[in-house]
């Protein structure tokens, strides 16, 4: 189980990086791609690290679980099958503005 959790967080944080890197990427911002990269590796890596390793799965549940399910199930009802398509997205940057405020919460106790 543990190796299952490993990897799945491994390509949550690969899927969830790869359109910001490769739209910068392809726009020249070389080094907006290094800073983002740095981020989301920081965000990966530091909850198991520290021995939190609780948070680090509540951050990987929010973006596959917990603002996913309630936003696919209510957008569609307020924006039809475009809401559907926005659902991800907005999940994704809901999940990522808590993954980096637990960071700074927990960068601030250290």
């Amino acid at each position: 189980m543990g190796k299952l959790m490993v990897s799945a967080i491994f390509n949550a944080v690969s899927f969830g990086t790869q359109p910001i890197l490769g739209y910068n990427y392809g726009a020249g911002n070389t080094d907006r791609v290094t800073g983002i990269s740095c981020v989301a590796f920081l965000c990966f890596q530091i909850f198991p690290s520290i021995g939190k390793g609780g948070i680090g799965a509540a951050v990987f549940l929010s973006r596959q679980v917990f603002f996913p399910l309630p936003l696919i199930l209510i957008f569609p009802l307020l924006w039809g099958i475009d809401g559907v398509l926005w659902a991800g997205p907005i999940a994704d940057g809901l999940s990522g503005i808590s993954a980096l405020f637990l960071v700074h919460k927990e960068m601030k106790k250290l």
